[in-house]
């Protein structure tokens, strides 16, 4: 697998890679696991800490770590649980040996998907997962900004696309208005659309310019109302709800 390993493998990614695995019903099963480890719990006496213990699945020690690894989130990847590759290796021998929640009957190993087994192979640890995509991150802003900190007469004509120039307008802080851009005189217009019912609104920039080769170009970005009744200037009815 080519997986660059700068980012964690989603959790609902590696069940999908064990047929028949029940997604919900399997992570509830993994958080079940993790309550048994221990740790803080009430008693009459008030809030008790106690040391986190392995537990035993199936004959299959899980210590309290790789199970916080098994649905781990930091709110990245739109706050989904993943799983790191030590706690994939054994969520899959959890599968093979049917200790996971399933529709059917647990395929063998060659039935489980190549990339989630070679992900499970791999040796980084969380942390080193996560500190090589945060170092990846930060490459990719850098770039962004040093191509954004760029003299505007060397972007060149090919870069003109309405995410760039979107970025390009905020970097510059032009809301409306016009930049020379790799020689080329490029107007932005920004408006307001709402909807039907005016209790919500959504913004649309739109980009205008004349090319080296004489065409006019237009790009614009879509906006949520743009459709609607209360944003067309021939409309005859009357307003309705959104």
């Amino acid at each position: 697998m080519t997986l660059p390993l700068t980012k964690l493998l989603l959790l609902s990614e590696a069940m999908a890679q064990m047929p028949g695995v029940k997604t919900r019903s399997t992570k509830d099963l993994i958080k079940s696991w993790e309550r048994k480890t221990g740790g803080v719990r009430s008693t009459a006496k008030g809030i008790k800490v106690q040391k986190r213990q392995a537990v035993v699945i199936g004959g299959i020690t899980i210590e309290p770590d790789v199970l916080f690894e098994m649905h781990y989130s930091d709110g990245a990847q739109g706050g989904k649980d993943t799983v790191s590759p030590r706690a994939a290796k054994i969520l899959i021998e959890l599968y093979l040996c049917g200790r996971l929640e399933t529709k059917t009957k647990p395929v063998t190993l060659e039935g489980v998907g190549q990339e989630l087994i070679e992900y499970s192979k791999s040796k980084l640890s969380l942390k080193e997962i996560l500190n090589a995509g945060k170092a990846e991150e930060d490459r990719k802003r850098k770039a962004r900004l040093a191509r954004l900190n760029r003299p505007l007469d060397q972007i060149h004509e090919s870069e003109l696309t309405e995410s760039f120039l979107h970025d390009l307008f905020l970097h510059h802080k032009v809301s409306n208005g016009a930049l020379t851009v790799a020689g080329l005189g490029i107007s932005k217009t920004l408006t307001r659309s709402s909807s039907n019912s005016g209790k919500s609104y959504d913004w649309k920039e739109s980009f205008s310019w004349t090319g080296s080769n004489g065409e006019r170009n237009h790009i614009a970005s879509q906006d949520a109302f743009s459709a609607n009744r209360r944003n067309d200037a021939d409309r005859n009815w009357g307003l309705g709800p959104e």
